[in-house]
C-alpha cells in the first residue's frame, strides 16, 4: 500500500470509531426522495448497511433499522459535543 492509501484507511477506520463511540444524530437523503432522520450506531465492514437507532420517517418511527447503502445519497452528521 501506498503511503496515501494508509492515511486514507487510517482516518476512515477512525471515522467509524468515532461513530461507535459517540453515536452521532443523522439525516439522510435517500435517492428516491425520501429524507429520514435517526441515530447512526454502526456500519458494517463494506459499508453496506447502517445500524440506525430512533429512525424517523414519513411513514413513521422505527425504534431500530438498517438502510441500505445503495439507497443512500447523502448522509448528514450531528456530532455530539462532548
Amino acid at each position: 500500500m501506498s503511503e496515501a492509501s494508509d492515511i486514507l484507511r487510517k482516518q476512515s477506520l477512525q471515522f467509524w470509531l468515532n461513530v461507535a463511540q459517540k453515536q452521532p444524530l443523522m439525516e439522510a437523503d435517500l435517492y428516491q426522495g425520501a429524507q429520514v432522520k435517526g441515530t447512526l450506531v454502526s456500519t458494517d465492514a463494506e459499508c453496506n448497511r447502517f445500524r440506525v437507532d430512533n429512525l424517523q420517517t414519513v411513514m413513521g418511527g422505527h425504534k431500530q433499522a438498517v438502510l441500505r447503502g445503495t439507497d443512500v445519497n447523502k448522509m448528514v452528521f450531528d456530532w455530539p459535543k462532548n
